[in-house]
């Protein structure tokens, strides 16, 4: 039995939406993404990660890239009848899920094969997705590489999903929920991801510096309880669970060797937590004389100078700040637990290590005003940024955030397809009504991006596809080429 694993489409005629390895599943107008080079091609890392588990257990796998190859439905089902699917496994999210349902639905009426949907929108509704979609066969909920390989085995021996840890399933007339499955503590027993698998050379963001990018994942979750994350509380149930340092500079040499990485993007929700581990795996890098270039994502409490000064040695270039809000008050609200104190001298430490600053804000979060969003803007302002992106708040269902607005009585619909950022505000609070947010977002757009150095990481990726050719230069020679399979 052949299992393919997919990121389905998510194309219209205007726009494109990128869901795979997405905390904030989002859509870009088509033209952007054809014409000027700001497109971000997100890596579908855990189903390379599930990809790579299935094939250790002698089980055959493919994949299929739906929103890479730029595919409609009826072209995704065809792919997948080439490759002689017996099994589909597809990811969701809450913006997409109107178009997941379209894709899995075809692949239902085209093909006949059992539909697996994974991912965090059907994680939470995995019972109604059940119960309103005959498309959907398993559900597959929170960390799935496991519990789809578990299942694929079973279906493969003639057995059904009864007793595999994990999946919700259609048995007779109802919805069949069985136990969750423990959570992977051992991360490094999990192969590398099956990279080779995928048209690697072909993923980036916009601010990376040179072909290849490259995405990794050292750790699983975050111990903080910010209200409004997703994949922490409803992918990994709120823990955090680590790599070793070897395991993960041996994987970071492995890619050296096979890919020539222009650029190795650690893609955890935090990557700085634990400054005795960050340390470990910077002075590994150091040690082994690994020549390599590398960004993450941070919080400004879980760094000082002595890290950040020997993460530049070791190699990286940037770090991703998610500062949120100038607003104690705000702060306060969605438990993020930063003491804006600490936030200009991070960057500023960053700053004086020789690292690029990118900020991540927002506007809408639970309690805001007009004066909050102010707050905002001015530390936003002041900081000495590289780059930085203001984004409107979604509450994604399954966060502390959703549940509040649902049960204040916030949202203004739950039409699926509205929450995605770029569109525009899907909550009205009392005191600052879904327009104002609009309206504030996009003033502060105005008053922040216009100084110069935002758009900084989008011409660098402007200039990183011109050196396209320069990249795959680098790599020509290595041990792999990258390719499309199903």
């Amino acid at each position: 039995m052949k299992t393919v694993i997919c990121n389905p489409p998510w194309l219209t005629k205007e726009r494109i939406g990128f869901r795979a390895n997405v905390r904030w599943p989002f859509t870009i107008p088509l033209s952007v993404f054809r014409e000027k080079g700001c497109a971000s091609y997100h890596f579908p890392i855990y189903h390379a990660y599930l990809a790579a588990l299935m094939m250790r257990e002698g089980l055959e796998v493919g994949v299929v890239d739906a929103v890479l190859d730029l595919l409609d439905v009826p072209a995704f089902v065809g792919r997948l009848r080439e490759a002689k699917a017996d099994l589909c496994v597809i990811e969701t999210s809450t913006p997409s899920f109107p178009e997941d349902i379209r894709a899995m639905r075809a692949v239902k009426e085209g093909l006949g094969i059992p539909v697996v949907a994974v991912g965090p929108h059907t994680t939470i509704f995995h019972r109604e997705a059940l119960e309103r979609h005959p498309c959907i066969d398993y559900v597959a909920r929170g960390e799935y590489e496991a519990t789809v390989t578990e299942l694929a085995k079973r279906l493969a021996s003639g057995g059904d999903a009864a007793g595999v840890a994990g999946v919700s399933w259609r048995r007779g007339g109802g919805v069949v929920v069985n136990p969750d499955r423990p959570y992977i503590e051992d991360l490094d027993a999990l192969p590398y991801p099956a990279r080779d698998l995928y048209r690697w050379d072909r993923y980036h963001e916009p601010s990376y510096i040179a072909l290849p990018w490259i995405t990794m994942i050292t750790s699983r979750g975050c111990p903080f309880r910010c209200t409004y994350c997703l994949w922490p509380q409803v992918m990994y149930g709120g823990g955090f669970r680590a790599r070793s340092a070897r395991n993960v500079v041996d994987e970071m040499e492995h890619c050296v060797r096979r890919y020539a990485p222009g650029e190795i993007f650690f893609d955890d929700d935090t990557f700085t937590i634990g400054k005795a581990r960050v340390l470990e795996i910077c002075d590994e890098i150091i040690r082994r004389g690994l020549s390599v270039v590398w960004s993450c994502m941070g919080r400004v409490d879980t760094v000082d100078e002595e890290t950040l000064r020997r993460m530049r040695l070791a190699g990286c270039r940037k770090i991703k700040f998610g500062v949120e809000t100038g607003s104690p008050a705000i702060m306060r609200a969605i438990r993020k637990g930063i003491d804006l104190a600490r936030v200009p001298e991070a960057f500023a430490a960053a700053k004086r290590c020789g690292l690029e600053v990118h900020g991540t804000f927002m506007v809408g979060l639970p309690g805001e005003t007009p004066e909050t969003v102010r707050e905002t803007v001015a530390l936003a302002r002041r900081l000495p940024n590289d780059s930085l992106q203001f984004s409107i708040a979604t509450p994604f269902p399954g966060t502390e955030f959703f549940d509040q607005c649902r049960r204040e009585g916030i949202l203004v619909t739950e039409n699926w397809a509205d929450y995605d950022g770029t569109f525009g505000a899907v909550m009205s609070y009392p005191g600052l009504a879904k327009a104002e947010i609009e309206a504030l977002h996009a003033a502060a757009i105005r008053e922040c991006y216009p100084r110069g150095r935002p758009l900084a990481g989008f011409a660098r990726g402007a200039l990183g596809l011109a050196r396209r050719l320069m990249g795959r230069a680098r790599i020509k020679g290595t041990s792999s080429r990258p390719a499309s399979t199903a």
